[in-house]
């Protein structure tokens, strides 16, 4: 038997890499094991760009509509490889499959019957690393859709969280972002700083209390010292409330 010296062993790697590329390119069905229903609506919510994720473009994925999904291609870099690989109720068939547009992060289904639908997506990077990501849909039968317009059934540029080029959407909210705060009315303030103690505020026991009135409470008592902080354009507004 011949030695497997370096020379030999790196041409038996690239012939099995060469295979797995083959694959991707050209099959598009995987036997991987069915997981937990996830939500194909991945609109209006905080989206870490890092995370490595299949996103939907469809709110409602049905038979015999497109179904479009993509992943963020700045994680792998331009010159990945993408291949995606499907089973409908566990089966490798039921639906055509081509990419989206000229994405090659993408991939356009066109399921033929209602069931759940397994994808998985395999990418190869320059460097021979290989990411494998997964996303499980349902596929709803279209007779049992209401409205089937295509344009009910899928995001609308104001909700889509990740474009197809890997860059935030419009509904992108940035986790570290300090929002402005927004200004309390004076019903609000009564609500959150003074309703356990003195009922609701339609049938509140301190009706009519003048500014004054709550400024010297909140002096005089020990158990409301805690509203020390409020401001007097704060302390109006309850006032004012209370008339």
């Amino acid at each position: 038997m011949k030695s497997l010296t370096p020379k030999r062993i790196t041409w038996r790697f690239t012939v099995i890499i060469a295979g797995l590329l083959g694959l991707i390119m050209f099959q598009n069905c995987s036997g991987f094991s069915a997981h937990q229903l996830d939500s194909s609506i991945r609109s209006f919510s905080a989206v870490d760009l890092e995370t490595k994720a299949i996103w939907s473009f469809n709110k409602l994925a049905v038979n015999t509509k497109d179904v479009i999904l993509y992943v963020n291609p700045t994680l792998f870099g331009p010159e990945a490889s993408y291949g995606w690989f499907y089973e409908l109720n566990g089966a490798p068939m039921g639906c055509s499959s081509e990419q989206y547009s000229d994405f090659p992060n993408s991939v356009q289904l066109n399921c033929s019957s209602p069931g759940v639908l397994h994808v998985t997506l395999i990418v190869v990077e320059p460097n021979w690393k290989t990411e494998t990501i997964k996303i499980n849909l349902e596929i709803k039968a279209i007779s049992a859709v209401t409205q089937t317009a295509d344009e009910d059934l899928f995001l609308q540029p104001h909700e889509i969280v990740m474009n197809f080029d890997g860059s935030p959407g419009p509904a992108y909210q940035d986790p570290d972002a300090n929002p402005e705060p927004t200004e309390m009315t004076g019903a609000k303030l009564y609500e959150k700083h003074c309703q356990g103690c003195h009922s609701p505020l339609l049938s509140s026991t301190k009706r009519g209390k003048s500014i004054s009135q709550i400024n010297n409470a909140i002096i005089t008592y020990t158990e409301m010292k805690f509203l020390s902080g409020l401001t007097n354009a704060e302390i109006e507004k309850i006032a004012d409330a209370l008339k």
